[in-house]
């Protein structure tokens, strides 16, 4: 991961570059384009424009820099927040609609004893299935995180791929998992505020290892192991308590029998966990959505200041303009282009690519496997700025008519 090799400090580095950077790149490109409009075309409106911002490039930038910001934020966010779905995995290797109870080893078979019971008593068709966390490896290779359970219970309450159950007891791992044949220790997990490290058992050698089908990709390197290899995990470290309802019928009974048979504890369950990241991220969503609209909405609104500011400040020139015989049209038309065409062809375009990419960087922090989500939200804010640029540019307008009527003596 990223986080592992330094990987934080550069991209963070590279983010606080490409924004400093933009105070400088910025004005350069605004000269470049007032150089390139007025080399290439020939229309008043155009020359003139391309005349201003090949002048003055940093007062030309400084008008949209507002919308240059919010377009590369906006897009970063963009970027990322589709992916983070992809993130919202886990919740142990238990199926969807399971629910689990971490309890002590201990007591586990008491207690699994009275949720079968009650379970009995309602009704409900549902078996509870009893399973040890643990980490499996020696002192010479990686260790593997496993769950001590039987194949049925396994192929009941877990999604990986058992396959068959028959023959004697075995280690079940995927196929690319190469486990030693001899000198393998199993590690329980330890109750939660426990600082006593559980001991490690060995297991025979020579244990038979059979294959696991098709596993999901967060679930590649877990293994299973048969309870019958480590009899004395029992009593140690932690246990769970799984129950899968057979039909969504059986779902309000398992969780009533459950309530009444270990009240005051809290089940929890893979669907359940998926559902509260779910409901964060579409908080998270609609947070940023806002976040966005008000900064568009600002940037908008100081760039159609700023444009209308300028007019005033160059009141002079255009008056002299317009009372030599230039139309006012075509000087109006020379201000939108001056106002739109750098954010609208340049700035918010160059933006937009440098949030994607940032984007696309930042989610290397959250692992190596992260999935970019491509779509057409990835491009509004974009679409945003180069709109809000566009209209901001037109407010200029009233404020040159204005002008153009005041008698040039007054100048």
């Amino acid at each position: 991961m990223a986080m592992e090799t330094g990987g934080v400090t550069l991209l963070l580095a590279s983010l606080a570059a490409v924004l400093l950077s933009a105070s400088i790149v910025g004005p350069w490109l605004t000269g470049a384009l007032g150089k390139l409009f007025a080399a290439v075309w020939r229309r008043p409106a155009m020359l003139f424009a391309g005349r201003r911002l090949q002048s003055d490039p940093r007062a030309a930038y400084r008008s949209v820099s507002g919308i240059v910001l919010a377009v590369f934020v906006g897009s970063m966010a963009m970027t990322m927040l589709p992916s983070f779905e992809s993130f919202a995995g886990g919740g142990r290797s238990f199926k969807d609609s399971v629910l689990y109870l971490d309890v002590p080893a201990a007591h586990a078979a008491v207690q699994q004893k009275r949720m079968s019971d009650e379970l009995t008593r309602n009704g409900a068709n549902a078996a509870v299935a009893r399973a040890e966390r643990v980490t499996l490896g020696s002192p010479d290779v990686e260790t593997f995180p496993g769950l001590v359970i039987s194949c049925p219970d396994a192929a009941a309450v877990t999604r990986m791929a058992v396959g068959v159950c028959a023959g004697p007891p075995a280690i079940r791992a995927d196929p690319a998992t190469r486990i030693p044949t001899s000198g393998m220790q199993v590690q329980p997990y330890s109750m939660g505020g426990s600082d006593a490290e559980p001991p490690k058992l060995g297991l025979p050698d020579g244990v038979v290892r059979r294959p696991l089908g098709s596993q999901e990709p967060e679930l590649g390197d877990s293994v299973l192991i048969d309870p019958a290899l480590v009899p004395e995990l029992a009593n140690l470290g932690e246990s769970t308590l799984a129950v899968n309802p057979a039909t969504d019928a059986d779902r309000e009974k398992v969780r009533t029998a459950l309530a009444v048979s270990l009240p005051g504890n809290s089940f929890e369950s893979r669907e359940l966990w998926l559902g509260e990241r779910q409901m964060i991220l579409g908080d998270l969503k609609r947070v940023t959505g806002i976040g966005l609209a008000l900064a568009a909405l600002l940037a908008g609104s100081s760039a159609a200041i700023t444009a209308a500011s300028s007019v005033v400040d160059r009141r002079r020139t255009f008056g002299a303009l317009i009372a030599a015989g230039a139309p006012v049209r075509m000087v109006d038309r020379a201000l939108r282009t001056e106002a739109a065409a750098l954010p609208a062809l340049v700035a918010t375009m160059g933006a937009g690519a440098g949030g994607i990419g940032i984007g696309v960087g930042m989610l290397t922090l959250v692992g190596e496997k992260a999935t970019v989500v491509i779509n057409g939200w990835i491009f509004a804010p974009v679409v945003i700025g180069v709109a809000g640029a566009v209209l901001a540019a037109f407010s200029s307008g009233p404020m040159l008519r204005r002008i153009s009527t005041e008698p040039i003596t007054d100048e």
